[in-house]
């Protein structure tokens, strides 16, 4: 995406008449339409936002105050740098703008054929279509919601109701529901391997971390802590095992242990993959 800058305008400035110009051009005369001077009037009382590349006005959209709510109309970016990230990028200024002036919901009337537009930026369709300068438009809102850093007692505050949620949906088969099996090899005081797990809730468990040191490699380390803790949870009647590894990372050790491939992420990081494993007990 181009650099870009969005700004709030003053109505009946340059940058505001550019604006009119770009949404007319766009927007009504396909549609044989105008702005009409008592249109333009009324606007003296809304939001006029334009975005800038350089000193040109190649964006704009209007906000117009409705009590707690905001409905935003024009949202229109210059033919020749749409499908750029312009537009979603000036629907997410109007609703910076609207959660920093305490507005908790942004409407809109959508063409039809901007409605997967805002679908994508998680707007949701009200009612039915109806007519509007002509052609069908139909509602779509959003819900504006502050997202602030956590602390860790309220993102432990968080992970307790997801549990409790799940517990709610289907309850633990085990108890304790977490059951930590964490391993590590030393030789002599360093430590040249270890395996991090749990088996939680529904007798599952879930190998998190393997690592043998490079040095120490075919020695069967690896073989003999995942052997230890699958052991383990087979004996407290864990009946699943899963894990998932990078293809730089222990594919082949997997496989070669029973485990098989449920699922590939591609590109994880970058041309590489990431595969999700797993294993009956």
């Amino acid at each position: 995406m181009k650099q870009i800058q969005f700004k709030i305008i003053k109505h009946d400035s340059p940058e505001y008449m550019a604006g009119i110009r770009l949404s007319e051009d766009i927007l009504r005369k396909p549609l044989g339409l105008s702005f009409s001077q008592e249109e333009l009037e009324k606007e003296k009382h809304y939001i006029q936002i334009a975005g800038f590349i350089e000193d040109r006005v190649v964006a704009t959209a209007v906000l117009i105050p409705e009590g707690e709510v905001l409905k935003m109309r024009r949202v229109v970016v210059k033919e020749d740098l749409q499908q750029q990230g312009i537009a979603s990028a000036l629907v997410r200024f109007c609703e910076t703008y609207a959660l920093k002036n305490g507005f908790k919901e942004i409407y809109c009337h959508a063409r039809s054929t901007a409605v997967p537009f805002y679908m994508k930026n998680y707007y949701g369709i009200e009612g039915e279509y109806f007519n509007e300068n002509t052609i069908p438009h139909i509602k779509m809102r959003k819900f504006l919601w502050n997202i602030i850093p956590a602390t860790q007692t309220e993102i432990d505050l968080v992970d307790d109701k997801l549990g409790e949620f799940n517990r709610n949906q289907v309850p633990a088969t085990q108890e304790p529901t977490l059951v930590l099996k964490n391993y590590i090899i030393k030789d002599a005081e360093t430590i040249i391997a270890g395996i991090k797990s749990d088996i939680y809730h529904w007798g599952i468990l879930y190998v998190e971390v393997l690592f043998v040191d490079e040095k120490y490699r075919g020695q069967h380390l690896g073989s003999a802590l995942l052997q230890r803790v699958e052991r383990e949870a087979k004996a407290i009647e864990a009946t699943l095992s899963h894990t998932d590894t990078f293809d730089f990372q222990a594919l082949d050790f997997y496989l070669k242990h029973g485990y098989e491939i449920f699922g590939i992420l591609e590109d994880c990081p970058k041309d590489h993959k990431r595969y999700y494993l797993k294993k009956i007990l």
